[in-house]
């Protein structure tokens, strides 16, 4: 696309250099080269205006920015937005240079709380199931239409040229549809990474207290949310107790589609029996909240396929769940439960949902909580998983450039003393031992908040993690 064309999809004022060709838009001056558009963001501990200069030395043809330096001589071109916005020009140009890929396909939204990951993967199966090329991009695996591999991306929903390059290629490659997990940070319009996506479908999963660190507010937390609905077109599916369905009335009034739970009617470690229309149906995971994913997954496949519900609920049976999310071990006569919980929420359900098939033995609870977060839910973490568990571990769970024995002093706070025995042990691994340690057969340890995650963010460096080795580690060291 050349630099005189994008500049009228951007808007603002065109300082023109030399009417380039722009095959690729960059946000770090690190990575441009010719034929790159620099877009100077900025940050939260950098503002990307001071790294103009180096993005031009490595061959940025056009730089956009809200303010020119005017000591810089260069034959680039410039954009100068007079709004200031360049996030919001980033992923507009994304959307662009990429042929609106959104128009493409049918596009397919999750936001919540919890349960995003889960929900995406379900629709993906299930489309699959039903002889549809789909396409996907979440937390942990991104299909291109090639096949699923892991997310190279450190963000659940990365800067939009990634989505954007991303949707295309599904689309290119005859996919029809696309399922995009959606975080509240890319739906936040300060940083507006889904500008210009257009979602022929979305879903609401459960909404409760999360990154107020970002968001300020709940109230701001919930909007940014609400502006998947307000980017859809099509049908909006969320449940009847979802405490943004009031709003979502309002917003989407004509394509909301207010959900109901099953009946569940037998469950035991091996899964789940539910009822509809006097048929009964089988899904391969015990917890209520799994039920509840799959089900707005088979409903929203159903409507977009035209299928009967019955046939896409019979699939159910063969889902398998994304990775790092329930996933068991069953080592020494332990059962050792893999999980990417991370709220009080979360903890409160799959807590509860283990104890309906593991009604005796003890719970020994291992996590921590993400440094430079939302510090308002750490009280309550340590105090639901003092409330389910005889045992708590606390320990580093991303802590950034906070320090792990204060973060887990914070969850410690929410604990009554006595109420459980809890332990600190700052690094994970020797907290993993510590939970087979103090683990009899028939117990259920619980290592929660990290998942398949590959490493901890310790800002400075990244420390090489993997969850479930650390288990079959230590089992070996202890046992």
């Amino acid at each position: 696309m050349l630099t005189s064309r994008l500049a009228q999809h951007l808007g603002g004022t065109l300082l023109l250099g030399s009417d380039d060709d722009i095959v690729t838009l960059c946000h770090d001056s690190r990575a441009c080269a010719p034929g790159c558009a620099y877009f100077a963001f900025k940050g939260i501990h950098f503002d990307g205006e001071d790294f103009i200069g180096e993005a031009i030395a490595r061959g940025a043809s056009l730089v956009v920015c809200s303010t020119r330096n005017p000591d810089l001589e260069s034959s680039a071109s410039f954009i100068i937005l007079a709004d200031g916005d360049v996030r919001h020009a980033y992923a507009v140009a994304s959307d662009a240079l990429f042929s609106h890929p959104s128009g493409r396909i049918s596009l397919i939204g999750v936001t919540g709380t919890d349960g995003k990951t889960s929900t995406c993967h379900y629709i993906h199966q299930l489309l699959r199931k039903r002889g549809k090329r789909c396409g996907l991009l979440s937390t942990t695996s991104v299909d291109e239409g090639d096949g699923m591999m892991p997310s190279p991306y450190a963000n659940t929903t990365p800067e939009a040229f990634d989505v954007q390059r991303t949707i295309a290629k599904a689309a290119d490659g005859g996919a029809g549809h696309f399922v995009l997990e959606c975080s509240s940070h890319a739906l936040d319009r300060r940083y507006d990474r889904l500008a210009g996506c257009i979602f022929s479908s979305s879903c609401f999963t459960r909404i409760t207290s999360e990154h107020l660190e970002f968001h300020g507010t709940w109230d701001d937390y919930v909007d940014s949310k609400l502006n998947l609905a307000r980017r859809t077109r099509g049908p909006v599916f969320v449940y009847d107790d979802n405490p943004v369905l009031e709003r979502l009335k309002t917003i989407c009034p004509h394509s909301l589609v207010v959900l109901t739970r099953p009946e569940v009617v037998d469950r035991d470690g091996d899964g789940l029996d539910f009822v509809h229309e006097g048929h009964r149906y089988h899904l391969p995971f015990f917890p209520d909240f799994a039920l509840e994913n799959a089900w707005m997954a088979a409903l929203l496949v159903s409507t977009l396929t035209h299928t009967p519900p019955a046939l896409v609920l019979c699939d159910l049976a063969n889902l398998v769940n994304p990775p790092g999310r329930q996933e068991m071990m069953s080592i020494a006569g332990r059962l050792v439960v893999i999980d990417f919980a991370h709220t009080p929420d979360a903890f409160d359900r799959l807590m509860t949902s283990l104890r309906l098939v593991h009604p005796s033995g003890s719970f020994i609870a291992l996590f921590g909580a993400s440094g430079n977060r939302d510090r308002s839910k750490r009280r309550l973490m340590g105090d639901v998983a003092a409330r389910h568990c005889s045992t708590v571990i606390l320990t580093e769970d991303d802590p950034r450039q906070e320090d792990v024995m204060d973060i887990c002093n914070d969850i410690a706070d929410g604990i009554e003393p006595g109420r459980c025995r809890l332990r600190i042990c700052p690094q994970r691994s020797k907290a993993v031992e510590e939970a087979v340690r103090l683990s009899r057969s028939g117990d259920v340890i619980l290592l929660l908040g990290v998942g398949p995650q590959k490493a901890l963010d310790h800002y400075t460096y990244h420390m090489p993690w993997n969850e479930r080795q650390a288990v079959l580690d230590a089992f070996k060291e202890v046992l």
